[in-house]
C-alpha cells in the first residue's frame, strides 16, 4: 500500500479524495492481511506435521533442540512480533 497507492494519491488530481482512499483500501488490505497471517499460521503447523514432529513435541521440549529448534524458535518470535503489530496496528492505532 505504501508502495504503490500513496504514490499514486499524491498526484494534484486525487489529493482531495486521498484521506478517504487511504481508509478504504487499508480496510480493505487489512481483511486480506489477516486471512494471509491466519494461512500462514496454518501451513506452518502443518509443515511441523510434515516434518514429523506432534503436539506432544512442543510441551517436551523435542521441538526446540538442535540448530532446526533456535531457528524454529526465531522465527515464531518474528511471525508472534509480527501479529502483535498488526493487531495494534489495526485495531487500536488504525481506527483512531
Amino acid at each position: 500500500m505504501v508502495f504503490v497507492v500513496v504514490p499514486v494519491l499524491r498526484k494534484k488530481e486525487l489529493k482531495s479524495s486521498a484521506a478517504v482512499l487511504v481508509e478504504k483500501v487499508g480496510v480493505q488490505f487489512r481483511a486480506v492481511g489477516w486471512v494471509s497471517l491466519i494461512i500462514l499460521l496454518i501451513t506452518g503447523i502443518l509443515n511441523l506435521g510434515f516434518l514429523g514432529y506432534h503436539w506432544s513435541d512442543l510441551w517436551s521440549g523435542t521441538l526446540w533442540r538442535g540448530t532446526f529448534g533456535h531457528i524454529l524458535a526465531i522465527k515464531l518470535f518474528f511471525v508472534s512480533l509480527i501479529y502483535l503489530i498488526s493487531a495494534i496496528h489495526d485495531f487500536y492505532v488504525g481506527p483512531k
